[in-house]
């Protein structure tokens, strides 16, 4: 009878041991959910912070291309003899860019948001394979750019004079082919607009090297560049450097190397020196 009230007890203490173990795992695990929530919490909160922080940048962007909009129509009034349109294509050509780059600012920006949320709501939902996670959320960007494919050539107007911009998509010995390819293209078409002349815009490129110069020349051969091709080189280094590989390399056509946009397109009324 001893022996049997004996189990009975430690039978007690061990199911009340259990409980009690059970209980403090539940606690556990209660507390544990309340942190990584509120700590998913301070993040998202931290990223919309820097979405409107960018929109903010955005906003000022607009503002800035209001105000040189502005003094450009301003400016225009002074002019004479202005046809509407050309003010338009002013306009257009001066604000062109700066909503660009705004764009570029907010699909940078919300990528990196929805990227950063994403990786914290996997790293949450899988705590035991954080690592795993880290690598996969690290290629998202990659492959899943919110920010438009870039040609290899953009075309735009500069007072009137059109433009041609080679974009660094890649290494020179890549893209060559598609600069040349597509230069010839837009070439064509506005040797049938009748257009005044040509200017290329390499400024964004990394380098001016031998092979840039080579399909300098190869486009040289064009019938609508026979009075000579005008070139943005970017900074006066550049321009040094590209009037030097070009005279190395011997073409007969002539090459109009100039430092800024403003002065390789002056007014179609008279000609830059």
């Amino acid at each position: 009878m001893v022996v049997a009230n004996s189990l009975m007890f430690l039978g007690v203490l061990i199911l009340g041991a259990v409980a009690l173990f059970l209980i403090a795992v539940v606690i556990w695990l209660a507390m544990r959910f309340h942190g990584e929530n509120s700590k998913m919490r301070r993040e998202t909160i931290k990223l919309q912070s820097e979405l409107g922080h960018t929109m903010e940048k955005v906003l000022d962007a607009t503002e800035v291309t209001n105000d040189r909009a502005y003094k450009l129509l301003t400016r225009v009034e002074e002019v004479r003899q202005v046809r509407r349109d050309e003010v338009r294509a002013l306009v257009r050509e001066e604000t062109e860019q700066i909503v660009g780059d705004a764009v570029k600012r907010i699909c940078g920006s919300v990528e990196g948001v929805l990227a950063g949320l994403m990786t914290g709501i996997g790293e949450r939902l899988s705590p035991g394979t954080e690592a795993h996670v880290s690598e996969e959320t690290d290629a998202l960007p990659a492959h899943r750019s919110l920010q438009p494919a870039r040609t290899p050539v953009t075309r735009r107007r500069l007072r009137g004079w059109p433009v041609l911009r080679w974009e660094p998509i890649g290494s020179s010995e890549q893209v060559a082919a598609a600069w040349v390819e597509a230069t010839r293209e837009s070439l064509d078409l506005l040797h049938e607009e009748g257009a005044p002349g040509l200017i290329l815009d390499v400024s964004d490129l990394d380098e001016l090297d031998d092979i840039v110069v080579a399909a300098m020349a190869h486009l040289c051969e064009h019938p609508m560049l026979e009075t000579g091709l005008r070139v943005i080189a970017g900074t006066r280094g550049r321009r040094t450097r590209l009037q030097s590989a070009w005279q190395e390399l011997g073409s007969p056509a002539p090459l109009l190397v100039y430092e800024s946009r403003e002065a390789a397109s002056p007014p179609l009324g008279r000609r830059a020196a």
